[in-house]
């Protein structure tokens, strides 16, 4: 899903943290529709801006033509 959106005309391409931590349900989860309580409070871990992540957002950034 993350190459398709960077591969589409559109002039931005969001891509959810989760996506590139590759987080399953559990673990990623935002929300849960229908629920009422514990929705957004999902935090980033702290460590989740390795030197191989930002190259791999870089590179994408980079091949899309989307790097300003």
């Amino acid at each position: 899903m993350i190459k398709l959106a960077f591969d589409s005309i559109a002039e931005l391409a969001v891509i959810p943290l989760q996506d590139w931590l590759l987080l399953g349900n559990e673990e990623g989860r935002m929300n849960t529709p229908s629920v009422a309580q514990g929705n957004w409070v999902w935090r980033a871990p702290s460590n989740y801006a390795s030197k191989k992540l930002i190259s791999t957002i870089k590179r994408f950034n980079v091949r899309s033509h989307r790097e300003k």
